[in-house]
């Protein structure tokens, strides 16, 4: 039996799991939350490597960045000097952004930003076993 089989997009009700519009399976805390991709505001171009979260689950993130609006989250990563080329979906920059703290946090990070550690970082975490998370969160259950 398929575990993707019974769960509905939290939007539009549909079952339907199709390349290009996939059923992304929320990988929160007890969520159970799906959603297409186009489903989604913004839409998805494509599966997010790694871990995704709902809408829901975003705005009761322990991160507060992933709260942010995306364009503040761009505007931090430039003040910090962040190479961001190569990001596309929010969590990435999200990511980036939280490498970048996390490398001025340290000592002898000077405050500043991390710049290419931390777009590095967004990019390279290698999501559990490079596999969608629409597929990982299904498999795993």
């Amino acid at each position: 039996e398929d575990p993707e089989q019974d769960v509905a997009c939290a939007v539009c009700g549909e079952f339907d799991d199709e390349e290009g519009n996939d059923l992304l399976l929320c990988d929160g805390a007890g969520c159970r939350a799906a959603h297409h991709l186009r489903c989604l505001s913004p839409p998805l171009l494509s599966v997010p490597a790694g871990c995704w979260l709902c809408p829901r689950c975003t705005e009761k993130s322990d991160r507060p960045v992933d709260r942010m609006p995306l364009g503040e989250v761009k505007a931090e990563l430039l003040r910090r000097g962040v190479r961001t080329a190569g990001l596309l979906e929010k969590h990435e920059f999200c990511d980036a952004l939280c490498a970048a703290r996390a490398a001025a946090e340290r000592p002898g990070g000077g405050g500043g930003g991390g710049g290419e550690e931390a777009a590095a970082a967004a990019k390279a975490a290698p999501p559990k076993a490079a596999r969608p998370a629409r597929l990982a969160k299904a498999t795993e259950r």
